[in-house]
């Protein structure tokens, strides 16, 4: 145990004791390593510390040793040979820096963030709509309609009969009876 407290403080991380267990195949020391930054946005399973027995998290830590590596997870152990998770931890460290992983975090934070200010925009206009929309207010509704459908109507009258190319004395201009903006504002009165 004392070659291996001296070499547990010569190690920073689990790659540098596999680096030495490639040079001693046949050694029986292990080390405790810990998760590092556990339950944060920047976790990695394999960015692992070593400390002492005195400084393991019995809930969640890890052992490396030349048969590989056991992680201890609330009481349950699950062994993994040295091979495997050397290899796993390579596929790891490739996939995450792909362009579509390493930036996961900040494209689904962004798209978190924009979904919430569109919602936001729309909820606040569809409150306006609703104060200042009169057409929804079910007791103007009718009165806006019908306001609407003689606007309509008179839109398509004809105020003034007047021909092309036929000139009009003042008195033929303000007859009545061929007037049509009367007939307008007799509908309009009805």
């Amino acid at each position: 145990t004392v070659g291996l407290r001296e070499s547990a403080q010569t190690f920073r991380g689990p790659l540098d004791f596999v680096e030495m267990l490639k040079r001693r195949p046949d050694s029986l020391e292990f080390l405790y390593l810990n998760p590092v930054m556990k339950g944060t946005n920047e976790y990695n399973p394999y960015n692992l510390r070593v400390v002492s027995h005195g400084q393991v998290n019995p809930q969640d830590f890890y052992t490396i040793s030349a048969a590989g590596v056991t992680h201890i997870l609330g009481g349950v152990a699950e062994f993994t040979p040295l091979a495997a998770w050397q290899r796993e931890y390579r596929l790891y460290d490739s996939l995450v820096k792909i362009p579509l992983f390493a930036k996961y975090r900040l494209w689904k934070s962004y798209s978190t963030w924009r979904k919430n200010v569109r919602g936001k925009k729309v909820n606040a206009c569809k409150t306006q709509l609703e104060k200042n929309l009169f057409i929804l207010n079910p007791s103007l509704r009718p009165a806006l309609l019908a306001v609407r459908e003689i606007s309509h109507h008179m839109s398509m009258m004809r105020l003034y009969n007047i021909l092309d190319g036929v000139t009009y004395s003042l008195a033929d201009f303000c007859d009545p009876k061929s007037d049509p903006m009367h007939l307008a504002e007799e509908k309009l009165v009805e």
